[in-house]
């Protein structure tokens, strides 16, 4: 599976959501990873992307590597997000998450750059609370009919807790 399916409504990724950015996302070994190329209407001050929708992209990173490489969505419940340089509207972004610590599929101490030609855009660390179970059921109905294939995939992803 190249790319992996997406939800359907989410500003971040939701495939129906006309007024989303509609990333799609891949697992590079114990990574997950998007391509992104921002667009004129999502800029700020003087033709630079705005600040806010950066912050979604990696938080979105982040969830995404503790929904699939830590083996349950979550919620982040702290973002610490460092700008390095400027993004201009139609520049190339790849983006990449990592779990840097996963306390029994509750907490997750997380991880995740934006690069573009190798020089990193900006950088962010976070901490995410698993969403409960009646919530991730609730999840797994917004992927449709890709669901269970999104799930068999994740569970010979999970990393050990500790």
């Amino acid at each position: 599976m190249d790319s992996l399916p997406q939800t359907r409504s989410c500003f971040a990724c939701g495939h129906s959501n006309p007024f989303g950015l509609n990333l799609r996302f891949r697992q590079e070994g114990e990574s997950m990873v998007t391509d992104w190329t921002p667009t004129e209407h999502q800029t700020g001050f003087s033709d630079t992307v705005h600040g806010g929708l950066i912050a979604t992209v990696l938080d979105e990173i982040m969830a995404w590597t503790c929904g699939m490489i830590g083996g349950r969505f979550a919620y982040s419940v702290d973002l610490q997000i460092r700008y390095h340089q400027p993004l201009k509207p139609d520049q190339s972004v790849v983006g990449v998450g990592i779990v840097r610590e996963n306390r029994r599929q509750r907490i997750f101490q997380t991880e995740a750059t934006l690069s573009v030609d190798g020089v990193e855009i900006a950088s962010a660390t976070g901490k995410y609370l698993a969403v409960k179970a009646t919530v991730e059921e609730e999840l797994w109905r917004e992927f449709g009919d890709q669901a269970e294939s999104l799930k068999a995939l994740r569970s010979k992803n999970e990393l050990p807790s500790g």
